[in-house]
């Protein structure tokens, strides 16, 4: 992934990738500098929908991991559609005993189990990502 990425050669080394680097990022998706045109800002409103960039965000909340104690190594820390799991985790300490708070009359059990106290022995208990909703192109860091 580092040499497709072209980052084996770099004179200050691997470890200075920054976090999303290795990114495939989708080519038919607007980027200013890249791939519109230079007036694409002053464009009449009928047609700024053209470079607007739209994303699909989805979740899997019966995915569920116990903690047993294992040091998992992360092979690509934040380089590429995961996020870091370091800087995660310290994002998640700051959410660790808080009420999920339940403000529609939903009956999926991601809402509705959300403050059983069977879910708290897990360490992992849903993954979401965020793609390109044009072309389905995952997000740098957006898993």
């Amino acid at each position: 992934m580092a040499k497709r990425g072209g980052r084996v050669h770099d004179p200050q080394g691997i470890a200075a990738t920054a976090v999303g680097e290795l990114v495939v990022d989708c080519p038919a998706c607007p980027h200013p500098g890249r791939n519109l045109p230079e007036d694409w800002q002053d464009a009449p409103d009928s047609e700024q929908w053209k470079y607007a960039t739209m994303l699909a965000v989805d979740a899997n909340f019966k995915l569920k991991l116990k903690d047993r104690g294992f040091e998992d190594v992360e092979l690509a820390p934040g380089w590429s559609y995961f996020v870091e799991n370091e800087a995660y985790a310290k994002h998640c300490n700051n959410y660790v005993d808080e009420e999920e708070m339940k403000h529609c009359d939903s009956l999926f059990a991601a809402v509705d189990h959300a403050n059983m106290p069977s879910h708290k022995k897990y360490c992992v208990n849903g993954v979401g990502a965020a793609i390109c909703a044009r072309h389905c192109f995952y997000r740098k860091s957006g898993v």
